[in-house]
């Protein structure tokens, strides 16, 4: 009795963090529309944008192999299959680093910003995939502690020093401290893998384990910058046919929006998830149907119950916050929302494919979806403006969605 009360006090203190660690990220933006300019939350979200892609770049998806060998794998074997780990990233590092330069040569970001960039690429991407390993070994608290310290802990403390301290309103004081813990979170990380497994150990390198792992996770990367892609470059496009406070506006809204998906993922997919994997693998057709029917149904009901909720937040968040900037631009709001349905939408087709192995129509799907994004976007933008973006958005979810349903149907 007393282990499964000790069991469930881990189950809500762990969900605890991450709900904590979700809103905290949340907040601290509207914090910043009602604190700085709506320039300065356009730069921060452009910014974070920037970063978060090139995380997914520099992380080559390499975890969707690596993990499933690490929780296969003897207990003993894991410093090694740690340390082919660490030498693939350090190549990584080396050719791939030097290339985010042209995000400053182009003007893509300011130069003032360079220097944040390289602290933190490194230090929020090794701390995630740490969090990785953790999951993989079961110790999920400690993923969970990890988590908040690099997107929660810090977002709290910036958010009340913003609130009380108006000196630290600037966006240096913000990514300082987004380094700060960043930085924490990757110390504390280590000591709990060094807990866990033991940290890498010197010792001869599997080449052919990591070629082996390149090949896998190459086609699953495409996929993934040609998703996270859409949900980049389309601030890059509202900086460059609006201007900073229409960006400004933007990002506060992409980032209500984008919520949605997040609780839908927390709330919905994470649940679902293993019972489909387990259906598709053993090959029962029936449990398959039935499981996807109540996903279905629970991806759809969720998704308008967060949407309107959502839109209702949206409201009462323009109203403290009280700039004209984005009361003028609430009309973005309504279409980042139903680009945002959409999306939700089409984790249906999505999961029923992926357990499914079927990760063809995944990947281009997502891949033609970028360009026709960017297409429609650009053609279009010159003549309409800003405006275009989310409209663009909508209709490039549209086109996944229809690709995936066709496919899985066809399955």
């Amino acid at each position: 009795m007393n282990i499964i009360n000790y069991q469930t006090f881990l189950q809500i203190v762990n969900t605890f963090l991450r709900a904590a660690t979700l809103l905290s990220k949340f907040a601290l933006i509207f914090f910043i529309g009602k604190f700085l300019k709506p320039s300065d939350l356009g730069l921060y979200g452009i910014f974070s944008a920037t970063l978060l892609y090139a995380i997914f770049i520099i992380g080559f998806e390499f975890y969707t192999y690596s993990t499933r060998s690490f929780i296969s794998a003897n207990p003993f074997y894991r410093q090694t299959i740690l340390r082919n780990i660490f030498v693939f990233y350090i190549f990584v590092y080396v050719f791939i680093l030097p290339l985010f330069l042209l995000v400053f040569i182009f003007n893509f970001l300011p130069w003032s910003l360079i220097y944040w960039f390289y602290i933190l690429l490194p230090f929020e991407h090794i701390s995630q995939e740490i969090n990785r390993y953790l999951i993989a070994l079961s110790m999920q608290l400690e993923a969970s502690i990890v988590l908040f310290l690099r997107s929660g802990l810090w977002c709290l403390i910036t958010i009340l020093l913003l609130w009380y301290v108006p000196f630290f309103r600037n966006i240096s004081f913000i990514l300082s401290f987004w380094c700060i813990g960043s930085f924490a979170s990757l110390i504390i990380g280590i000591l709990f893998l060094r807990k866990g497994c033991g940290l890498p150990t010197y010792g001869p390198v599997d080449w052919n384990w990591i070629t082996k792992g390149i090949k896998v996770a190459l086609f699953m990367l495409i996929g993934v910058i040609s998703i996270r892609g859409l949900l980049t470059f389309d601030k890059y496009l509202v900086g460059a046919f609006g201007n900073s406070d229409i960006l400004g506006a933007y990002v506060l809204y992409a980032n209500l929006s984008t919520s949605v998906i997040s609780f839908l993922d927390a709330g919905v997919v994470v649940f679902f998830y293993p019972k489909l994997i387990s259906a598709a693998k053993h090959n029962t057709s029936e449990s398959f149907d039935i499981i996807i029917k109540s996903l279905s149904i629970n991806i759809f009901v969720v998704t308008c119950l967060l949407t309107i909720f959502a839109y209702l937040f949206g409201i009462v968040v323009i109203e403290w916050i009280n700039k004209p900037t984005f009361q003028d631009n609430f009309y973005l709001f309504k279409w980042l929302l139903i680009s945002t349905f959409i999306y939700g939408i089409s984790h249906i087709p999505h999961m029923a494919l992926y357990a499914k192995d079927n990760d063809g129509p995944i990947v281009f799907s997502q891949l033609f979806a970028l360009i026709f994004f960017l297409l429609i976007s650009y053609i279009l933008g010159h003549q309409f403006g800003a405006k275009v973006i989310p409209i663009s958005l909508s209709l490039s979810f549209t086109f996944i969605l229809i690709w995936k349903t066709v496919k899985y149907k066809c399955l």
